[in-house]
């Protein structure tokens, strides 16, 4: 399936960061209505908190690699240049990996089992919506040099 493409950008219609932040709102709304807790307060709030920060330094290096070659972060917007230094010798998103995990870490400390559930779906729009769209618009962009670098750089880890 061909995916759209803009001269502009990919066509991405939806900010990412707000893919995963509104989910974790909805899921603490339906667990006042709803509680479904997660047991282990304390070791599951501290392990929360470390992969809530481990998962935005993820996200930032790849925004700071992004930044280093005046390339903007924003998917709507023309690529300048490829990234494939930094975090990205690793991983082809490490913003979303880094907001992935982010996201498990907000789910602990959230403390409810609602968050969870909604992740299989939230990395599904993600990739489907956002990720292939990007990949798209790359290989529309810089032809040879991204089909290259998909080659040898996993899409997640």
């Amino acid at each position: 399936m061909t995916e759209p493409t803009s001269p502009q950008g990919a066509d991405v219609h939806v900010p990412p960061p707000l893919v995963y932040a509104a989910p974790l709102v909805a899921a603490w709304a339906v667990d006042r209505l709803l509680p479904w807790r997660m047991p282990g307060k304390h070791w599951r709030t501290g392990a929360g908190w470390v992969l809530v920060v481990a998962g935005q330094a993820v996200a930032a290096a790849g925004a700071s690699s992004f930044r280093r070659r005046h390339t903007p972060i924003v998917p709507g917007r023309p690529a300048s240049t490829m990234v494939t230094t930094g975090p990205y010798m690793y991983t082809r998103n490490p913003m979303y990996l880094g907001m992935t995990v982010a996201y498990v870490g907000g789910s602990l400390v959230l403390g409810t089992w609602w968050a969870p559930l909604a992740l299989p779906a939230v990395v599904a729009f993600i990739d489907r919506n956002v990720i292939r769209r990007e990949e798209a618009y790359l290989r529309s962009r810089f032809g040879d040099e991204y089909e290259e670098f998909s080659r040898h750089t996993r899409r997640w880890v």
